[in-house]
């Protein structure tokens, strides 16, 4: 899937392909890197709403598997109109009102770079056979080629009654299966924004409804009315999607932890390798506490643990609880709070991830990140070799193809001063360079040899 957005704040234009498993956003402060990211998660996230998938979900309950029928001209026209919707609420992506979007991304253009037909054959041509968790239940989803059809079946041995009592979840069902053929590969999106620090530190007091009840007494207070409606609806852009979406899971952590995902150990490892410790979810209040392997008989609460582990803990939770394979993890800065050699093991992770059939879109300021990319995309070029520590230096699940990975630089032109230029940068088999960053550290190196020579000059 790839597309073009023009005018998205600073940014001219960029083309992203999102049928690269890995995409890198690399360049400098301030030139749109985070406003891209927030709309490619609002393309691509779970999204209740209108569907043209029908299921019937008595006969799921009855049978234990069911089937959907599919029309690609309807799934082509539900991805054009999320194109629309995006455009169109944009004060709801970035948590700002409608007046301000309006100004600032009046001239925004958003389309997809192939052309109808293209996309139909494509969704006839999409295949797939995942296991898939919706809410508290897994099924099995299986989409056969040139097949109008979308099989669903109950795997395990569950009890599902529940669903035939929520009005809304035939929707649920419905929304995830259809976001998942609309823009295959990816299944769902998730995102982890810079602000991910104080998710679950400061969740109570950000959450969205808490401070809505809080206004709503206050005006109660002073003599005014409730507004039904106002509490209904209120709030819907206090924040941007991104932060909302993870105070929703903050919230929701004692349900969400009910349950396993297949990738538990990638988040085990995370925790071991880069936290010394075990964040736990506390079952009475939903709680967050970090227990360290140092001193197990202590929890600590989230709020006094080391900032790594406050960075990471949405990623170790999303991993042990909710990751499925073909996700998208949108990730910004994973460098923040980590030492050099921790962000060396992350980029590992991520490379791990993306072997074992993960997509992911990182935005990043580190050379540290940016070199190991391209010691595992080196790794993977060398096909053989009789010196034993290249061979035990990097596991096969750590090494990239360099034709799985997209990297773009965001930079201001000579030209110009106040729109930003979005180039993808050549991927070879020897990695690849980010101008900005090369420079600064060689312009660094010069600054520091020239002054070492002129220092030991005159002390002789």
């Amino acid at each position: 899937m790839k597309i073009q957005i023009k005018e998205l704040g600073a940014i001219k234009e960029a083309k992203i392909d999102l049928d690269k498993p890995i995409s890198l956003f690399c360049g400098q402060n301030n030139t749109g890197k985070t406003y891209l990211a927030f709309v490619i998660y609002a393309l691509t996230r779970e999204k209740i709403g209108r569907n043209p998938l029908e299921i019937d979900i008595a006969k799921l309950m009855e049978k234990g598997t069911v089937e959907i029928d599919i029309n690609s001209e309807q799934i082509y026209q539900y991805k054009i109109d999320t194109l629309g919707d995006i455009k169109t609420n944009l004060d709801t992506v970035f948590g700002i009102s409608e007046e301000t979007a309006q100004q600032i991304f009046s001239l925004l253009e958003i389309e997809f770079l192939s052309d109808k037909q293209t996309c139909l054959e494509k969704i006839e041509s999409t295949t797939f056979d995942d296991n898939v968790s919706i809410g508290a239940y897994k099924f099995r989803v299986i989409k056969e080629l040139k097949k109008s059809v979308l099989e669903v079946q109950i795997i395990d041995g569950h009890d599902y009654t529940n669903i035939l009592k929520d009005p809304f979840y035939s929707l649920r069902i419905t929304s995830h299966l259809i976001s998942r053929i609309a823009f295959y590969p990816i299944s769902k999106a998730v995102i982890f924004p810079v602000e991910r620090n104080s998710i679950f530190t400061f969740s109570r007091e950000l959450s969205i409804s808490r401070n809505l009840l809080v206004e709503q007494m206050q005006k109660l207070s002073v003599g005014e009315k409730l507004d039904p409606f106002e509490m209904l609806q209120g709030g819907s852009n206090r924040y941007p999607l991104a932060i909302r979406d993870g105070l929703s899971v903050s919230n929701d952590l004692v349900a969400l932890s009910n349950r396993k995902s297949d990738f538990f150990d990638i988040a085990t490892e995370i925790e071991q390798s880069l936290l010394n410790g075990t964040l736990q979810i506390e079952k009475k209040d939903g709680s967050v506490a970090f227990v360290s392997n140092k001193k197990k008989s202590k929890r600590l609460p989230i709020h006094m643990s080391a900032s790594i582990v406050k960075t990471l803990s949405s990623v170790v939770f999303y991993l042990k609880y909710s990751a499925e394979r073909n996700d998208l993890i949108i990730i910004d800065e994973p460098e923040m709070n980590l030492h050099p050699d921790n962000q060396i093991i992350l980029t590992k992770v991520f490379a791990k991830l993306y072997n074992k059939g993960f997509r992911l879109l990182i935005s990043t300021h580190s050379d540290y990140i940016i070199r190991e990319f391209n010691n595992l995309i080196m790794a993977n070029s060398i096909k053989s070799t009789d010196d034993k520590n290249l061979v035990e230096m990097y596991n096969e699940d750590e090494k990239i193809s360099p034709n799985d990975v997209g990297v773009y630089y965001f930079h201001f032109p000579k030209s110009s001063v106040s729109q930003v230029s979005v180039k993808t940068v050549i991927v070879e088999n020897t990695g690849f360079e980010v101008e900005s960053i090369d420079k600064e550290i060689n312009d660094q190196n010069e600054r520091s040899m020239s002054l070492y020579y002129e220092l030991t000059k005159t002390n002789k």
